[in-house]
């Protein structure tokens, strides 16, 4: 599943918009209520995680579109995700 979908459930309509008439700006402040394990596009699974013990222990694998590391998410780690158009 990618993050992005995950994070971003809600309706386009609902999310708070801040913008001037060049640059329209979404964003949103998130926390996850359970730990999740997030891989950047670039990243394989394989090189990244242990697969088996996530799926033992529960852990939800997501993907987001965007680069970076591999990051470990859970509570009491807030989260800012941009949208421009």
């Amino acid at each position: 599943m990618w993050m992005d979908n995950w994070v971003l459930n809600l309706p386009v309509h609902s999310w708070p918009k801040y913008s001037d008439k060049q640059f329209p700006v979404l964003f949103r402040f998130f926390e996850t209520k359970k730990t999740v394990i997030v891989l950047s596009n670039s990243n394989r699974i394989e090189n990244e995680i242990h697969e088996d013990l996530c799926f033992i222990d529960k852990i939800p694998i997501l993907k987001r579109k965007g680069g970076g590391g591999t990051v470990v998410l859970g509570p009491g780690c807030v989260v800012l995700t941009f949208a421009f158009f």
